[in-house]
C-alpha cells in the first residue's frame, strides 16, 4: 500500500473514484427499489391516516 508521501493525490483520486461507485450503485439501486418502496410508502401512509 503506497504512502502519502509517495503518491499524494492517490487518496484523494481513490475517494472521488469510490464515490462515483457509490452514486451509481445508490442509482441503480433506487431505480430498481423505487415503485415496491413508493408502494410500501403509500402503503404505511394511508394506514396511519
Amino acid at each position: 500500500m503506497l504512502s502519502d508521501k509517495e503518491n499524494p493525490g492517490s487518496k484523494i483520486s481513490w475517494i472521488v473514484r469510490n464515490l462515483g461507485y457509490t452514486f451509481q450503485f445508490m442509482f441503480c439501486f433506487l431505480l430498481s427499489q423505487g415503485p415496491a418502496m413508493l408502494t410500501v410508502w403509500q402503503h404505511c401512509t394511508s394506514k396511519a391516516v
